[in-house]
């Protein structure tokens, strides 16, 4: 059971006792993502979280790096389309100190200007890695055309004329908009005494000052049915068709989620049983849906040789059209359901996903459900559910991306 606090300076709190963990999880969510940047600004959000360890007002760059290694633990960031999390993982005896360092990250940055100029290029080697990476990049590309017009349509780590451009001073008033106690979540999972980490939450970030939280912004789906290719010599053509999914908190996601493992969620599954096994076409396909504050999306990824891609995308729109026409079996969605569940049992026994969960939930502001709660609205999803779900989601012309050889 976890347990809700506010700070006075706004900071929501949410601390979860696990009695029998051997270690802590704790973060701090920022509502600083992708998604909130305007397109001058695309990329800031993830400079952000780098320059968070390259020193503090407290700690050199190589003072914090030798803090993180000296806690034992995991000590990392990320940034996504919605936000951007810095987290711990730490034995028990090693929490205060991981809770004041992250609160250090997150507080003090010093923003160099000679750090700032060199992370420039770490940035654009990143950029250069997902580049390198066609089955990474061909969903920011689908992403693009998806959400075309939208801040959903950025890439988190922006692109790399833009980013080489940047100013520190931007990156300065970036942060001051967003790293503010109101626009963000604190966790801990694990191992600890409600009353002294509430405590030691309080010393570490009750100083931190600034008003004001930011609001998502409203994007939809472009209804364009756009396609972007990007033309590489690579051996294999990858592909990914995008839909219109169901927003963050919507009941209807858990049709989403049993529609996506019957189509294409696992070795039975429809895509991959006929493009694989059947024909032999391709090596990986599967499905994959994703949900945002006021929208989603649900995707099909395949990889082929060249010649093979116009085959591919038939039989993926012939499997789906089949489903559509003629609806799923008691089996597939008995074993659909089995396969959800599962994942989301053994998700739930890890407490860092716990911790990601409640701090995901609470930056949107939706209401966590227990595992109990959970498991149950898997079961009372219907085929009639799915069917629905499936005939007013997955609609061609959709939208595509595809990058491989010449077209």
């Amino acid at each position: 059971m976890s347990k809700h606090y506010t700070l006075s300076n706004g900071l929501r709190v949410i601390l979860e006792k696990e009695e029998n963990s051997f270690s802590t999880s704790l973060g701090v969510w920022i509502k600083a993502g992708s998604m909130l940047e305007n397109t001058n600004e695309n990329g800031l959000s993830h400079f952000m979280e780098h320059m968070a360890f390259k020193g503090t007002e407290n700690r050199s760059a190589t003072k914090l790096a030798k803090d993180m290694d000296a806690l034992g633990g995991q000590v990392n960031a990320a940034t996504s389309r919605t936000n951007t999390v810095y987290y711990a993982r730490v034995l028990p005896r090693e929490t205060e100190k991981a809770l004041f360092l992250l609160a250090d990250i997150v507080l003090n940055p010093t923003i160099e200007e000679d750090a700032f100029q060199k992370e420039k290029l770490i940035i654009s080697e990143e950029i250069s890695m997902v580049e390198d990476s066609p089955e990474e990049s061909v969903f920011d590309l689908v992403n693009q055309s998806l959400y075309e017009g939208t801040g959903l349509a950025h890439t988190i780590l922006g692109d790399r004329e833009r980013l080489m451009g940047f100013k520190r001073e931007e990156l300065v008033k970036f942060r001051q908009r967003f790293y503010k106690p109101k626009n963000a979540v604190f966790v801990a999972v694990g191992s600890f005494d409600y009353e002294n980490m509430l405590s030691q939450v309080e010393k570490a970030f009750g100083t931190w000052q600034g008003d004001g939280n930011a609001d998502y912004p409203i994007n939809t789906v472009s209804n364009k049915a756009k396609q972007i290719y990007v033309q590489k010599p690579i051996e294999q053509t990858h592909i990914s068709l995008g839909f219109e999914g169901y927003k963050e908190g919507d009941d209807r996601l858990y049709q989403l989620s049993l529609l996506s493992t019957i189509l294409g969620g696992g070795l039975s599954s429809r895509l991959f049983q006929s493009i694989r096994e059947e024909l032999a076409l391709v090596y990986q396909i599967y499905t994959t849906f994703t949900s945002y504050p006021g929208c989603g999306d649900f995707l099909i990824y395949a990889a082929c040789k060249h010649e093979s891609l116009e085959k591919v995308r038939e039989e993926i729109i012939k499997q789906v059209e089949n489903l559509k026409k003629n609806g799923i079996s008691d089996w597939e969605l008995d074993y659909a359901k089995t396969q959800v569940k599962t994942e989301i049992v053994i998700a739930n026994e890890s407490i860092t996903h716990r911790m990601h969960e409640l701090g995901d939930h609470e930056l949107s502001r939706i209401r966590h459900l227990t595992l109990a709660e959970t498991l149950s609205k898997v079961d009372a999803v219907t085929k009639d559910d799915v069917i629905y779900t499936a005939r007013s989601k997955l609609l061609f012309p959709c939208a595509s991306a595809i990058i491989g050889q010449s077209q």
